[in-house]
C-alpha cells in the first residue's frame, strides 16, 4: 500500500511539471537544451549590440586587473612627481641649445652663402669643362664624371680627320677622340683676363679723356679717336693681306656689305659717339659705366617692336622675309619645347628689366634735380652746376638711342646678307666713314659743348635757356678749334690757351697717350671677344663682360672720389654703387639665357686655289 501511494504521488507531481511546460521540466535533456538556447540567444544579442556577455570568471579577472591598474597609476603618479623637476631642466637645456643653434645659423648663414658664391664663381671661371657651346665645337660627349666636354674644334678636328684617313679608318670609328686640353683652357682664361681688364680700361680712359680735353673733346675725343681707330684697323688689314699673299694655302673670299648699308651704320655710330663725348665731361664718372648698358633694354624693345609680333614689323620686313621668318618659327615650334622657351624668355626679360632699372635709377638724381631744384642741397653737388650736370646726364642717356638703332640694324643686315664678312675690314670701313661724317657735322655739334652751362639757383625752376649758353662755342670757331685741338693732341698747344682760351680749361699733357690707350683698348676688347667665341667659351665671354663692368665701376668710383675735382657727396656715391650692383645682377641673369640662333642658309664664296 505504501508503495502504491508513493507511485501515485510521483505521478501527480509529474503531471504538474508537465503542465508547467518546458520552464519547469525536470527532464535533464530538456533543461540542458533550454539553458543552451538561452545562452546562445544572449550571445547573439550581445554580438549584434556590441555588448559583452557577463561571465563570473571574467568579472573576477576584471576586478583583479582593475586593482592592478590602480596600483600602476599610483606608482606613475609618484614617479611623475619625483621626476618632474628633472624633465623640466632637460627641456630648458634643450630649448637653450636650439636657440643658440638658431642664432649661429642667422649669423653664419650670410657668411657661408657669400663663401659659396665666391667659390662657385671661381670654379666657373677656372673650370671650363661645361662652357664649350660654340659652333666651333661640332660634337660633345660625356666624361666619366658626367659633365659635357668638347671633343673637336677647328684645326683639331681637321687634324683628326687627316690622321683617320691616313690610317684608312673613318673619323667616327677612331679609337680615341681629342678633348679640351689644359693649354686650351689656360688660353681661354688668359683672354678672359684680357677682356675684363681692357673693358674696364676702355671705360676709364673714355672718362679721363673727356674730362682732360675740355673744349677740345669733340676734336680729340671724337674725330681723332675715329681717325686713329681707322688707321690701326687699316694697318692690321694691310699686314694680313701682305702675309696672305706670301702664303701658298688656298684662301676663301670674304664678302662685304654694300657701301650704302655701311654708310648708314656709320652715321648712327657717329651721332652716338659725338653726343657721348660732348656730354660725358659733365656726367658723374660712375654713371658713365652704368648708363652705357641701357643699350641692352633699348635694343630688346626695338627688336620687339619691329619683330614678327611688333606693331612696326610690316614697315621693316618684306613679304618674302615675313614668309621665311614665319616658316622658321613654325619649324622651331615643332622641334623645341614650349615650356623651356617660356622659361628662357622669362629669365631674359627679368635680366633686361633689372638692367633698365639700374640705368633708370642712375638718372634719378638728375631728374629730381631738374624737377625739384631745392633737392640740390640734399644731393650735394657742391662744386658743379647742378643744371649742367643734370642736363648732360640726360643727354648722355639719350645718346644711346641712335646707337641701339645701329646695333639692331647691323644684326638685321648681317642676317639678311647671309655671307661671311671680314670683321676687321668692316670695322675699318665703319671708322673711316664715321670720321668723314664727324668732320662734316662738327659745326652742328660744336655748340653743344656749352650745353646747359648756366648759373644755378636752388630756389628757381630749372630751365634750359638755349640762348644763354649756345654762344659760348659758336659754329664759326670750328676750324680754329680743330687746329688747336690737333696741337693739343700733339702736346704743342700753349698753356695760356689751355687755361684762358675757352670757357673751360683743358689739360693737353699726354693727350696722345690717352687717345692711343683708348683706341688700343677698343681693339683688344674686340680681339678678346673673337678669341673667346672661336674657342667655344661663350659663357666665359659673358663672365668676362660682367667682370669688366665691376672693374670699370670700381676704377671710376676711385677716380670720382679721390681724383676728380667734383665733390658729389656721400649720398650720390652710395646711390651710384647700388645702381652698379643691380646692373651686375641684371647682366648675369641676362647673359645666362641662350639666345635664339638665327636660322638662315649661309652662302660661301668660292676659294682661290691658284694665284693669277
Amino acid at each position: 500500500m505504501l508503495r502504491e501511494q508513493l507511485e501515485k504521488e510521483e505521478g501527480q507531481s509529474d503531471d504538474d511539471r508537465v503542465n508547467y511546460g518546458s520552464l519547469t521540466s525536470t527532464d535533464p535533456n530538456i533543461r540542458k537544451t533550454s539553458i543552451a538556447s538561452e545562452y546562445l540567444s544572449e550571445a547573439s544579442q550581445s554580438a549584434f549590440t556590441g555588448e559583452n556577455v557577463p561571465n563570473d570568471d571574467d568579472e573576477n579577472d576584471d576586478d583583479i586587473s582593475s586593482e592592478e591598474e590602480d596600483d600602476e597609476d599610483d606608482d606613475d603618479d609618484e614617479d611623475s612627481e619625483i621626476s618632474y623637476d628633472d624633465s623640466s631642466d632637460d627641456e630648458e637645456t634643450a630649448l637653450l641649445s636650439r636657440r643658440k643653434e638658431k642664432i649661429k645659423c642667422q649669423i653664419f648663414q650670410p657668411i657661408r652663402s657669400l663663401y659659396v658664391l665666391i667659390r662657385d664663381a671661381v670654379i666657373l671661371i677656372t673650370n671650363t669643362d661645361d662652357v664649350w657651346d660654340s659652333p666651333a665645337f661640332e660634337e660633345n660627349q660625356r666624361d666619366r664624371s658626367g659633365s659635357f666636354q668638347s671633343i673637336s674644334s677647328g684645326g683639331t678636328y681637321q687634324r683628326r680627320q687627316i690622321f683617320a684617313r691616313q690610317m684608312n679608318d673613318p673619323p667616327s670609328l677612331s679609337s680615341e677622340e681629342p678633348r679640351v686640353t689644359l693649354s686650351h683652357k689656360f688660353v681661354v682664361f688668359f683672354w678672359f683676363l684680357i677682356l675684363a681688364f681692357f673693358y674696364g680700361l676702355e671705360r676709364f680712359s673714355f672718362k679721363v679723356l673727356a674730362d682732360r680735353m675740355g673744349p677740345f673733346r669733340l676734336v680729340v675725343g671724337g674725330e681723332i679717336v675715329l681717325m686713329m681707330h681707322a688707321l690701326m684697323a687699316g694697318s692690321f688689314v694691310l699686314l694680313r693681306w701682305i702675309f696672305s699673299r706670301s702664303n701658298s694655302k688656298p684662301t676663301s673670299k670674304m664678302a662685304m656689305l654694300p657701301i650704302s648699308e655701311i654708310g648708314f651704320m656709320a652715321i648712327l655710330d657717329t651721332v652716338q659717339l659725338l653726343l657721348l663725348t660732348i656730354s660725358g665731361s659733365h656726367v658723374a664718372p660712375t654713371l658713365t659705366a652704368i648708363i652705357v648698358h641701357v643699350s641692352i633694354p633699348m635694343t630688346t624693345y626695338i627688336n620687339h617692336v619691329t619683330g614678327p609680333n611688333g606693331c612696326l614689323y610690316f614697315l621693316f620686313k618684306s613679304s618674302e622675309g615675313r614668309r621665311q621668318e614665319s616658316q622658321n618659327k613654325n619649324e622651331s615650334n615643332q622641334t623645341e619645347s614650349s615650356e623651356k622657351d617660356e622659361t628662357q624668355n622669362t629669365q631674359f626679360l627679368f635680366g633686361v628689366i633689372l638692367i633698365f632699372i639700374s640705368t633708370f635709377l642712375a638718372l634719378t638724381p638728375a631728374i629730381l634735380t631738374l624737377a625739384y631744384p631745392r633737392l640740390r642741397r640734399l644731393i650735394q653737388y657742391t662744386d658743379v652746376m647742378a643744371n649742367r650736370s643734370a642736363w648732360n646726364t640726360i643727354l648722355f642717356f639719350l645718346a644711346y638711342i641712335p646707337g641701339s638703332i645701329s646695333q639692331v640694324y647691323k644684326e638685321r643686315t648681317l642676317a639678311s646678307f647671309a655671307q661671311p664678312v671680314d670683321q676687321e675690314l668692316l670695322n675699318m670701313l665703319l671708322s673711316f666713314f664715321s670720321a668723314i661724317f664727324a668732320f662734316l657735322v662738327s659745326p652742328l655739334f660744336y655748340p653743344l659743348q656749352g650745353f646747359a652751362d648756366l648759373p644755378t639757383n636752388p630756389d628757381e625752376k630749372s630751365e634750359l635757356n638755349v640762348n644763354k649758353w649756345i654762344q659760348q662755342y659758336p659754329s664759326r670757331d670750328v676750324s680754329r678749334n680743330f687746329r688747336q685741338g690737333l696741337q693739343c693732341f700733339t702736346g704743342t698747344l700753349s698753356d695760356d690757351i689751355q687755361i684762358r682760351g675757352y670757357p673751360e680749361e683743358c689739360h693737353c699733357d699726354f693727350a696722345y697717350g690717352f687717345v692711343m690707350l683708348h683706341v688700343f683698348s677698343i681693339i683688344v676688347v674686340s680681339a678678346a671677344v673673337s678669341k673667346i667665341c672661336n674657342a667655344g667659351a661663350i659663357k666665359i665671354l659673358h663672365k668676362g663682360i660682367s667682370a669688366g663692368i665691376i672693374l670699370s665701376v670700381v676704377s671710376l668710383f676711385f677716380y670720382q672720389v679721390f681724383i676728380d675735382d667734383v665733390e658729389y657727396g656721400v649720398l650720390p656715391n652710395i646711390f651710384h654703387i647700388s645702381c652698379a650692383a643691380v646692373l651686375v645682377i641684371g647682366s648675369e641673369i641676362y647673359h645666362r639665357v641662350t639666345l635664339e640662333v638665327p636660322s638662315f642658309e649661309t652662302e660661301y664664296p668660292p676659294a682661290e686655289l691658284y694665284d693669277d
